[in-house]
């Protein structure tokens, strides 16, 4: 899920996006990136900088990522124009996979 990886990346370094774009944790099939999307809208973007966002996501899932992984979201170099395009592929398929359901599509927990 390269791609769901890229589009919380971004909202690490610039988690105020969600002040002005469509943003849901359900949308994002790995349970840790919808732990960390709902942390980060939870607290309505408002961060100081990456270290911020990890602190506070910690203090609610101390075990979600390891130390190589965040160094991995921080710094992407994703674009906004990447970020909003992940964005609508996300919620297309979620919305798809409930008009459409198949059994194969599961929540995936890495």
């Amino acid at each position: 899920m390269e791609f769901e990886q890229n589009a919380v990346a971004y909202l690490v370094d610039h988690p105020d996006i969600c002040k002005s774009t469509e943003i849901e944790a359900r949308w994002f099939h790995v349970i840790k990136f919808q732990h960390l999307v709902k942390v980060i809208l939870e607290n309505d973007g408002d961060f100081k900088d990456w270290v911020d966002v990890k602190r506070r996501f910690f203090l609610d899932y101390p075990l979600d990522f390891a130390e190589d992984e965040w160094l991995k979201l921080h710094d992407t170099g994703v674009t906004t124009k990447t970020f909003k395009s992940v964005l609508q592929g996300l919620k297309a398929w979620y919305y798809g996979s409930i008009l459409f359901p198949v059994d194969s599509l599961q929540m995936v927990n890495y």
